[in-house]
C-alpha cells in the first residue's frame, strides 16, 4: 500500500479493501470474539515465523507473534485472492460494519496514517484468547512447538543442500502430527475452529517454502521440491 495523507475526506467505503482479505486483531478486538459478534470460527492463525506478504510494506516478511485475522473468502476468477469473509460483495457492505475491528474503523485508503498506526500496535495472540482453556491451550502450545516455522526451516535448509533422509523423515513426521492433531480436535471443537488453533496446515506451509507435499492413496505423504510462493509474482498472501 502507498502512503497517502490527508486528502478527500471520510473513508468512501468502497470495499477495496475489504477486498484485499480481512483485518488482523488487537487486544481491543477481543470483546467481538467474547460477544459473539465474530466466532472463533471466522477466524484463523498466522503463527510464529510464517512467511507472509505485508500489505503496508508491499513485500514478505517473516511474523514476529501471531497474528489472528478474519478468514477470506475466494474471489471470483482466482484461486489465490481472497476478500474479507464478511465483505457483501453483491450489496457492497460488510456484514459486521457496526462491530467491525480496530483495523477497519482505522482504515482510510485516502489517508492511510490511522491504519498504520492501528497495524504497528500490539496483536491479539491464541494465548490472550485461548491460554485460559484448560487442555486446549496445552495442545496449541505443544503443536507451535512441534510444528514452528523455525522447525521446519531448519529441516528445509539441510535439504536444500542435497537429499537427506534425517530432514526429509523429520518434515514429514511434523505434517502426519498436525494432520491427526487436527482431525481429533475438530471433531470435538466443531468445523473451521482448527484453523484458528493451529494456523496453516503444514503441507499448505510448505508451500510458501517451496516444497509440495501430497498425500498419497495409501495415507501416507511424499515430499517434493515446488515453486516457492514467495518467489511467485502477484501471488497473494494473508498479511
Amino acid at each position: 500500500m502507498n502512503k497517502k495523507t490527508k486528502s478527500a475526506g471520510p473513508c468512501a467505503r468502497c470495499g477495496k479493501c475489504c477486498e484485499k482479505g480481512g483485518p488482523a486483531f488487537h487486544p481491543e478486538d477481543r470483546s467481538l470474539i467474547e460477544s459473539g459478534a465474530v466466532r472463533l470460527q471466522d477466524l484463523f492463525c498466522v503463527r510464529k515465523g510464517e512467511p507472509v506478504y505485508d500489505n503496508l510494506k508491499g513485500e514478505f516478511v517473516f511474523t514476529q507473534t501471531d497474528i489472528i485475522k478474519i478468514k477470506g473468502r475466494p474471489r471470483p476468477f482466482s484461486n489465490a485472492l481472497f476478500s474479507c469473509l464478511f465483505w457483501d460483495r453483491k450489496r457492497k457492505a460488510c456484514e459486521i460494519y457496526e462491530n467491525r475491528p480496530l483495523e477497519c474503523r482505522a482504515m482510510n485508503c485516502r489517508d492511510t496514517e490511522k491504519i498504520e498506526a492501528a497495524a504497528a500496535l500490539p496483536h491479539l495472540s491464541r494465548k490472550d484468547l485461548l491460554g485460559k482453556v484448560r487442555g486446549l491451550w496445552d495442545l496449541i502450545a505443544d503443536h507451535q512447538a512441534r510444528c514452528a516455522y523455525e522447525r521446519l526451516s531448519v529441516f528445509i535448509q539441510v535439504l536444500d543442500e542435497g537429499e537427506n533422509p534425517d530432514a526429509m523423515r523429520g518434515i514429514l513426521d511434523i505434517i502426519v502430527y498436525d494432520e491427526s492433531l487436527r482431525q481429533s480436535v475438530e471433531k470435538k471443537a466443531g468445523p473451521g475452529t482448527v484453523d484458528l488453533f493451529f494456523g496453516k496446515p503444514v503441507p499448505d506451509a510448505m508451500k510458501m517454502m517451496g516444497f509440495h507435499a501430497k498425500k498419497n492413496a495409501g495415507g501416507g505423504w511424499t515430499l517434493s521440491p515446488g515453486k516457492s510462493v514467495m518467489a511467485s509474482e502477484k501471488q497473494w498472501c494473508e498479511r
